[in-house]
């Protein structure tokens, strides 16, 4: 089916350009709070129209994006042995109750249990 067919227009250059720049910012600044004005400025485009590439594009808006990735980077932390605590902080959550919420909804399991699964043995 042909993108003119569906009504939904191919993604230019540039679009694909202002989505990896804003990914990118996303990825530099996973730590610190990212506003949605900051991410607009960094990927040279609107903000209405940022969401709009996101939520076509990726599938979803650019603030679900940057959950993905803390709680994917958050999972890479307590697989090599961190906290929870440790884990929400270093992923750029405000606290741990915030990173169990999304780390529930997204992965199934709380941090603590991802942890006793998945934590990497260390070697004595």
């Amino acid at each position: 089916m042909s993108p003119a067919f569906t009504g939904l227009a191919a993604a230019t250059e540039d679009e694909h350009i202002a989505i990896r720049r804003a990914r990118e910012h996303m990825v530099a600044h996973l730590r610190g709070p990212v506003l949605l004005d900051q991410l607009a400025r960094a990927a040279g485009v609107g903000k209405f129209r940022l969401a709009s590439l996101f939520t076509r594009e990726l599938g979803c808006p650019p603030h679900r994006y940057l959950v993905h990735l803390r709680v994917a980077y958050a999972k890479e932390l307590l697989a090599q042995g961190a906290l929870p605590a440790k884990a929400a902080y270093e992923a750029g959550f405000c606290d741990q109750s915030h990173l169990n919420r999304w780390f529930r909804r997204l992965v199934g399991l709380s941090p603590g249990a991802y942890r006793e699964c998945c934590c990497e043995p260390l070697g004595l």
